[in-house]
């Protein structure tokens, strides 16, 4: 092992916070063979004093590279540097796993089937995990499938919080591919097979306005990265016809999921009570809601206030282009083809587990998107539909 000097400096090597380009310095030397697999690193205090930094600093690196595959910490003895190499070689579990918000609303259903039948197809089976929205199941969930040592990750990312990227390069530095849905992760450099929001929203808006609307509404059930997508082109849309999207017409909810239940059904109540009740000149004759089960919760609303669609209002929802229920039938929708996303997403595995891709291949992808006629578009009323009784 090659010596290593005390009272080593790193306030001037370059920019990031202090952990970071420890980290970093740490890297180097266990990449330069300082410090051998199965060795252990210096002691946080040895490291603190040799680098000038304070103990929590050193614990941020630390944790850093642990969470990477990088060391393993073990209480009480020290850290160890991990074999990477070895960890690699091991075995993989002849499965691909596929994480989704949930599976049982919109188009997830489908894209599992189709996910599952392009694995078979490929001579994989697979495990289907959900992380209820929420960034910290996440976590748990990938460290799940680094123990199970699956083949490669589909992963679509909950929609609310911030995604670390540290969750999804832990699967990287063990050799599991990884193939992102609908949307990239800043720090990971993997396959995304993306949904192009603002095409989405521009198919929804041209069969509107084609028609003659011109007041349109948007309905969300929650904030997310995809919303602000489709409220920009939205609003851009409008703009171009000579409209506008006003503030009040943008009913975004406060759900922290798409699925729908008691709480969300009141928010759409209260939504469209507050938007057919506007003066007349100001009410929407059309709304677009970017997924198909909240789309389904306004329609029934519309149907219990005595407001038939499209006769007195018209709806225009994103879902799969595999329509599974009768009202998922009726509503007009833009559609993406759930088949061919995920044999795009299982064959994009597969070369990257046979090494005919690179596991750090960052090219995009687009989802196709379709559009389903439905029944619920037609031209504006002649007068907008007011919500009862207020």
């Amino acid at each position: 092992m090659s010596d290593i000097k005390d009272n080593s400096s790193i306030a001037d090597a370059g920019a990031g916070t202090k952990h970071a380009q420890l980290r970093l310095a740490l890297e180097s030397e266990i990449a330069n063979g300082a410090y051998l697999p199965g060795h252990f690193l210096p002691s946080e205090p040895e490291l603190a004093r040799r680098f000038s930094l304070s103990r929590s600093t050193v614990r941020q690196a630390l944790f850093s590279l642990e969470q990477d595959g990088v060391v393993e910490r073990h209480p009480g003895k020290g850290t160890v540097v991990c074999d990477r190499e070895a960890v690699k070689n091991q075995p993989h579990m002849a499965a691909f796993a596929i994480v989704l918000p949930e599976i049982q609303s919109g188009h997830y259903p489908a894209l599992v089937d189709g996910f599952a039948a392009a694995a078979s197809d490929l001579h994989y089976q697979i495990l289907v995990c959900t992380t209820g929205n929420e960034t910290s199941r996440q976590g748990d969930i990938i460290l799940q499938l680094l123990d199970k040592r699956v083949a490669g990750v589909a992963l679509l990312p909950p929609t609310v919080g911030n995604i670390p990227d540290y969750q999804l390069r832990q699967l990287q530095s063990q050799g599991i591919p990884i193939v992102m849905l609908h949307r990239a992760i800043d720090g990971v450099p993997a396959p995304v097979v993306a949904i192009s929001f603002e095409d989405v929203i521009i198919k929804a808006a041209e069969s509107l306005l084609s028609r003659g609307h011109r007041r349109i509404a948007l309905l969300a059930s929650h904030r997310s990265e995809a919303v602000n997508r489709y409220e920009a082109a939205l609003s851009l849309a409008l703009r171009k016809a000579g409209s506008d999207l006003p503030p009040e017409l943008i009913k975004i909810g406060a759900s922290k999921s798409s699925q729908v239940g008691p709480a969300r059904t009141r928010e759409i109540d209260e939504a469209l009570a507050s938007m057919l009740t506007l003066p007349e000149d100001r009410r929407p004759t059309a709304i677009i809601d970017p997924w198909d089960s909240d789309m389904e919760a306004c329609y029934f609303s519309l149907l219990r206030a005595g407001i038939e669609p499209p006769h007195q209002i018209s709806l225009v929802s994103f879902g799969g282009a595999s329509r599974l229920n009768v009202l998922a039938k009726r509503l007009t929708a833009v559609t993406v083809d759930e088949p061919a996303t995920a044999k795009l997403t299982a064959q994009l595995l597969d070369q990257m587990k046979r090494g005919v891709r690179s596991i750090s291949d960052a090219s995009r992808f687009l989802a196709p998107l379709g559009f389903h006629q439905g029944e619920t578009i037609a031209e504006p009323a002649a007068m907008p539909p007011r919500w009862p009784g207020m």
